[in-house]
């Protein structure tokens, strides 16, 4: 039961991350530099998530259990790279680059460090499907960035993320690693942190971009990416953990590839080929093949077999 809800909760949080590059794209038409938008944004998220918390907290029954506060030492850590490293750099090379390619190279950097990292770290099992799934992922980006002529801005695009993706997955097995304790609230991996790789986000964007001019349309899109896509959706991702092995949720993640796809097409009008739709389609369906091929192979075990 937990582990479906978590999986239901793991897809609407897909969505509004996917949702996010399209508002992200509308946000630079604006004027805002990439890293003065990721940390305004989770400035907003930060003080949003802490409203939301306090306003839970007043209809909730204390919990008795005894948590261990979180050393400021990990609060830094984990804000500085779930928030300063992934989502600056990755808001950064998406300046450079379209959703679509964006999502795409997340995709396969993000899978490929978790699978690293899992494996020096967490030491959790990998099965043949894992490694299907990251074999199809790796041809599906292949197929879309074929014929690999990439522009100098493109490069540096492709840098920014892959450093992100390095980010993403020392943040998702930290926090993984304090939840299987069960000795630190949720909250507590989200909102200190949050708040402190935001502002140093928004330090180094002011910094190196300057100040933008903030316009109603900017204001409203800052918003929404802070209070909806931003507080909530961080929450019930760490949430979902919860119930999910880390390479689980990274593949789940890969859900956003053909969401965003799906977007970049209806929203920014942007054509694909047929060697990029193949891509996304074989990611796809690798994506479909982890989530449902586990439960088959449970469901044939579970069925009586009849003699003739």
């Amino acid at each position: 039961m937990y582990k479906m809800t978590a999986i239901l909760a793991g897809v609407i949080v897909t969505i509004l991350w996917s949702s996010s590059y399209i508002l992200n794209e509308w946000a630079f038409d604006e004027g805002i530099g990439p890293l003065t938008l990721a940390g305004t944004r989770y400035v907003v998220a930060s003080f949003m998530l802490m409203m939301v918390m306090k306003g839970i907290g007043l209809f909730q029954t204390k919990d008795t259990r005894p948590y261990s506060p979180l050393k400021w030492r990990y609060i830094l850590i984990i804000g500085l790279t779930g928030f300063t490293m992934a989502q600056g750099l990755q808001y950064a090379g998406q300046f450079f680059m379209n959703p679509t390619q964006t999502s795409l190279l997340l995709s396969i950097g993000n899978t490929c460090m978790v699978l690293l990292v899992d494996f020096l770290w967490l030491k959790e099992s990998k099965n043949r499907t894992s490694i299907y799934a990251l074999i199809g992922l790796t041809i599906g980006v292949l197929f879309y960035f074929y014929p690999w002529n990439f522009q100098e801005a493109g490069l540096i695009g492709i840098i920014f993320v892959l450093f992100s993706s390095v980010g993403y997955a020392l943040n998702l097995t930290i926090n993984r690693h304090f939840i299987s304790q069960k000795e630190v609230r949720t909250e507590d991996l989200i909102i200190r942190p949050m708040f402190i790789g935001s502002i140093g986000l928004l330090g180094l964007g002011v910094t190196i971009e300057g100040l933008p001019s903030f316009s109603t349309n900017l204001l409203l899109i800052i918003l929404w990416l802070g209070a909806v896509n931003g507080g909530l959706a961080f929450y019930l991702w760490t949430w979902s953990q919860k119930y999910l092995k880390a390479f689980e949720s990274s593949l789940l993640n890969n859900l956003m590839l053909i969401e965003i796809a799906l977007m970049d097409m209806m929203l920014l009008h942007r054509q694909l080929t047929v060697s990029q739709i193949t891509g996304v389609l074989l990611i796809a369906v690798m994506i479909a093949y982890v989530q449902i091929g586990p439960n088959l192979k449970k469901y044939k075990a579970k069925t009586p077999t009849i003699n003739r």
